[in-house]
Parts: structure tokens; C-alpha cells; sequence
């Protein structure tokens, strides 16, 4: 209980700018380059989340026009790129450009940067890779940044899909007692409801995704909390929630994402009728 209360208190106090990034940010040619990726990464927290956020997306390539071999700004522009991906908010001829950033950052980071490890991590997750080697990365970011709350629920959410639910909600619930309670939140939410549905507790998931609303346009959680409620048995609730995906993906990309990715431990007796479900009311509703 001392070691969490320690790390609570340092994830409180955690400064926005770390002290090995701010020696790296003091290093840059251009001044302005290190305001323009301090701000992209401050949008990236605080806009409202979207399938692209452009605002970030502009701060950090405006910061790479000033200073080209800014290891930071690569790293940021990266993770907007694979966040966009993650969301559709870009093709996969994206994971291209991405992959040449995180490359570059790689090389001009010290070795096992958080920063760098969650960007690889983010890299296979969007390349298909397995999740465990998604799972290695993001604690390896954790071992360097212990009181950081993000790498802690990212690294939940990605067990409760393999099967390691007790572990995967156990970290998510550990996330959220070190979360400062700040723009971070909203993910937090994410990532604790994605590991409730893995434990099969419906309700609670549906609940920590109403928490956070600032994702309602983000399709992935409307797709969710569907399948949490048509689990429960409630099909109203459900078509509500898949009426407001505004711009479905494909449906083989969903399929693919429940099927091979999502809940893992969960077998196709639950997914495949909400498969069906979901080609019912999602992709017939414009017909």
C-alpha cells in the first residue's frame, strides 16, 4: 500500500515535461519547434478525442519543418498517426509514414525510452502484430515510467483481450487509483470498461465507457458498449448505441476486430450473433 500511495503521489506531482525531455528540448536548434511539440502533445490529452486529431497532427509536422531531426516530434507525430489509425481516422497506407517515424525516434532516443517503447508497442498493435509482443513493449514504457497511469491502463487493456482478465482489470482498477483525475481520464475509462467486458461484468463496462463522452465520436466505443448491452440481452440499447457510429468501417474490419483481437477469451457463441446483429443495424440501416 506505501509503494502505491508513493507512486499515486508521484503520477499526481508528474511534471507535463520530463526532465530527460526537456534536456532534449533545451538541445533543439529551434525554439519554437519545442513549444510546437509541447502543445501537440497538450492537444493530444486535452482536445476532445476524434478519429484524426488534426490540431496535434499540424503542431507536431509544423515542428518538423522548423527542426527536421527532432526525435520528439517524430515520436509525437507517430503516435497521432497510429492513433488515427486506431480510430479510422486514417488508411492503413498511413502505418507507411508511421513506421519512418518511430524508426527515426528510435535512433536518436536513448535506448528503452518510455516514449520510444510505447510507440513500438503501438506500431505492432496497429501492424497486427501478436499482443504479446504489443504487451512487451508497453512494459517495458511502464518499467521506465512506473507512475505513469496511461502505460498502466494500456497495459491492462491488452491482457484482458488475450485471456489474462483478472490481470488486465487488476491494472486497469490500478490505472485509475494513480490517475490524477485529469484529460488523461477519458482513455483510463476506455481501457478499465474494455477489460470489464473481457471479465464478462457487461454493466460496469458500459458504465466506465458512459464516463467518458468526449469519445462519442470515436466508433470503437459505441461498437463496445453495443456488444456489452446485446450480451446482457438489452437489443434496444444496442441499435441505439450502433446508430450513433456515424462513419461505419467496414464490415470485415469489425468482424476482424471481435473475431481475432477484441476478448479473445470470449467465444464466437457470443460474437458471431452480434456479428450478425451488427450487420442488421449498422450496415442495412441506409439501405
Amino acid at each position: 500500500m506505501q509503494d502505491e500511495l508513493a507512486l499515486a503521489i508521484c503520477a499526481q506531482l508528474e511534471p507535463r515535461i520530463r526532465i530527460s525531455d526537456i534536456q532534449l528540448g533545451a538541445s533543439l536548434k529551434s525554439t519554437p519547434a519545442w513549444r510546437m511539440w509541447q502543445e501537440g502533445w497538450y492537444r493530444l490529452f486535452v482536445d476532445a478525442p476524434q478519429p484524426r486529431p488534426e490540431r496535434s497532427l499540424k503542431l507536431f509536422r509544423d515542428a518538423l519543418e522548423l527542426e527536421p531531426d527532432c526525435p520528439l516530434a517524430h515520436a509525437g507525430l507517430f503516435i497521432v498517426i497510429s492513433t488515427s489509425l486506431l480510430w479510422g481516422g486514417m488508411g492503413p497506407q498511413a502505418i507507411v509514414e508511421a513506421r519512418q517515424h518511430v524508426e527515426r525516434a528510435s535512433k536518436q532516443l536513448p535506448a528503452g525510452n518510455a516514449t520510444v517503447m510505447y510507440a513500438l508497442g503501438m506500431l505492432s498493435f496497429v501492424g497486427g502484430d501478436s499482443l504479446e509482443t504489443v504487451i512487451d513493449y508497453v512494459g517495458a514504457a511502464v518499467d521506465q515510467e512506473p507512475s505513469n497511469p496511461m502505460y498502466h491502463g494500456i497495459l491492462g487493456y491488452l491482457p484482458a483481450h488475450v485471456g489474462r482478465i483478472r490481470e488486465g482489470l487488476d491494472r486497469c482498477l490500478y490505472a485509475m487509483r494513480l490517475s490524477p483525475r485529469d484529460s488523461r481520464e477519458p482513455l483510463l475509462c476506455y481501457m478499465l470498461g474494455n477489460a470489464y467486458i473481457a471479465a464478462g461484468e457487461y454493466q460496469r463496462g458500459i458504465e466506465s465507457f458512459n464516463r467518458c463522452p468526449r469519445f462519442s465520436e470515436v466508433d470503437f466505443v459505441w461498437l463496445m458498449v453495443a456488444y456489452g448491452h446485446h450480451c446482457l440481452g438489452d437489443f434496444r440499447r444496442a441499435r441505439e448505441s450502433l446508430s450513433r457510429i456515424e462513419t461505419p468501417r467496414s464490415r470485415s474490419f469489425y468482424e476482424g476486430s471481435l473475431r481475432y483481437r477484441l476478448w479473445l477469451s470470449h467465444p464466437d457463441e457470443l460474437k458471431l450473433p452480434f456479428i450478425k446483429f451488427l450487420t442488421e443495424h449498422l450496415f442495412r440501416r441506409d439501405a
